[in-house]
């Protein structure tokens, strides 16, 4: 992290969330894009306070530095807006793992003994020989599904857009040919005028 914030204000590592089946999932963040800036401006989209940081010297340029997260609101959130904010943010993504997320919307939803049982399995597993390489195979294996769930994503609204426009078209077809007749009497009004 301290290598990332050489050049920017909040530095943060890949998010990789682990289900309830035990299996590592990736979700694309990047605060160093401006389009995912944008989402996460909106709330449509935001990284988590674990595996974030950011310097003390952008963090002097807040406006209100660290407050109390109005109610209905997440903190991470409510705090990034301000960075998001500020003029000339410099947001960067780095690309080594600091962290896993068991989102608590998830892993919520089960008995506290089971979620006890898995953070103490992935911390045994962490400690293996061999385990850097499965991680990678792990990490490697999560960013594809979730491209190939990307492109399916964009595949499907592209359809969806493609099956409006032919809806709409289809009905300015419609509309037209029913007019031809109101066309036809109209012309003929005219000329007996």
């Amino acid at each position: 992290m301290r290598t990332l914030l050489k050049d920017a204000d909040l530095a943060h590592s890949p998010h990789f969330w682990i289900d309830l089946d035990g299996m590592l999932n990736f979700l694309p963040r990047n605060m160093g894009r401006p389009e995912f800036v944008e989402l996460a401006r909106s709330g449509t989209e935001s990284i988590g306070l674990s595996g974030a940081a950011h310097a003390l010297e952008g963090y002097r340029r807040l406006p209100h530095g660290w407050r109390t997260t109005p109610v209905g609101e997440h903190t991470d959130h409510h705090m990034w807006l301000q960075w998001l904010g500020m003029p000339g943010f410099r947001g960067v993504a780095g690309s080594q793992t600091t962290f896993l997320w068991f989102p608590s919307i998830v892993w919520g939803k089960i008995e506290l003994s089971e979620r006890a049982n898995a953070l103490a399995d992935w911390f045994r597993r962490s400690r293996e020989p061999g385990f850097a390489d499965e991680f990678d195979t792990l990490t490697r294996s999560a960013v594809l599904r979730s491209a190939e769930d990307e492109n399916l994503r964009a595949q499907a609204e592209k359809r969806a857009l493609n099956d409006v426009l032919a809806t709409r078209t289809w009905r300015l077809r419609q509309a037209l040919v029913s007019a031809q007749p109101l066309r036809a009497l109209l012309a003929r009004r005219r000329e007996a005028r």
